[in-house]
């Protein structure tokens, strides 16, 4: 067996077994949101209990409940809606930085001056320059 075929074998192995990693942390990840869940019905239960003790009315206690819970539901999706934006500002922001990597490298390179140190540096500076980490991704 060639060495490709080893280093094809090594990568199907690695993949199996972060494949398992995944699946694995997936469904603790369930089992954790279930039981989150389970613990936001109980305090939401509470709260519409302790309500209705203090005014009365089943009707207003669950009313104002619902309202909380929509709050709540509101401001979820208002987080992820943010990031979602960001992640993909952070994305297309890094594919800008390698597709200016590519253009520099392209461009420079078959000048005709392919040996010259200037033209070697203007390459590595557009590339450092384009591939530089962004800290406000």
């Amino acid at each position: 067996m060639g060495p490709f075929a080893t280093m094809a074998l090594a990568s199907v192995a690695d993949a199996r077994a972060r494949l398992k990693d995944v699946r694995r942390e997936m469904i603790l990840a369930a089992i954790a949101v279930l039981l989150g869940l389970s613990a936001w019905a109980m305090v939401m239960t509470a709260a519409v209990l302790k309500l209705v003790r203090l005014t009365g009315d089943p009707l207003l206690s669950l009313v104002l409940g619902a309202l909380a819970l929509g709050l709540t539901a509101g401001l979820v999706l208002m987080i992820g809606a943010a990031l979602r934006r960001r992640s993909r500002k952070a994305r297309q922001a890094r594919q800008a930085r390698q597709a200016l990597a590519l253009t520099t490298a392209l461009a420079l390179l078959p000048s005709g001056r392919t040996g010259s140190i200037a033209t070697l540096a203007l390459v590595a500076a557009g590339l450092g320059f384009a591939l530089w980490p962004n800290k406000r991704d």
